[in-house]
């Protein structure tokens, strides 16, 4: 199920409380499971906003015509502690990803003097304190002007950065 989905539909004649019951209890049951996957994520969330639409669209209906059914008292979709436990996992694996992204140990290192690269025939600006091929040690309008301890140079907007292999 982590690469794929699957989607259940309820296509009943239901009385207006009974349309609510069976409406809470997939929306429910949506915003706890429906978040497994690569693409259910996506898919859920149309899913999350169709019951909706479904249950405002049940709250609307006439009552049935021989009167309301008697029914002990349902709780709302979010007086639900299974739907809360599934927007907790969901905001949590959010958070941390959220979080993992934006504490770095060490800044992201740019394009200027004294950052550090990677790569070869493809640079990429890299942290210094991670392992990396040179760093840039001069700026500069064209190559030529590159100090002559440079061992290459890589243009970035018109800007010549020099950089030394042995560094």
């Amino acid at each position: 199920m982590v690469l794929s989905h699957r989607v259940s539909t309820v296509d009943e004649n239901l009385c207006q409380e009974c349309s609510r019951r069976v409406g809470r209890s997939v929306q429910s049951a949506t915003l706890l499971t429906g978040w497994w996957g690569l693409f259910a994520m996506f898919r859920n969330a149309l899913a999350v906003i169709t019951n909706s639409v479904g249950l405002l669209k049940a709250a609307t209906m006439p009552s049935p015509a021989g009167g309301p059914i008697s029914f002990e008292k349902e709780r709302s979709v979010f007086a639900r502690a299974q739907t809360w436990v599934g927007i907790g996992i969901v905001g949590g694996l959010i958070g941390i990803g959220v979080a993992s992204g934006s504490f770095d140990s060490e800044p992201s290192s740019d394009w200027s003097v004294g950052s550090c690269v990677s790569g070869f025939n493809r640079l990429e600006a890299v942290p210094c304190s991670s392992a990396h091929s040179g760093k840039i040690v001069a700026e500069s309008s064209s190559s030529a002007s590159c100090p002559q301890t440079t061992e290459s140079y890589v243009t970035i907007g018109g800007t010549v950065l020099c950089i030394d292999e042995d560094q």
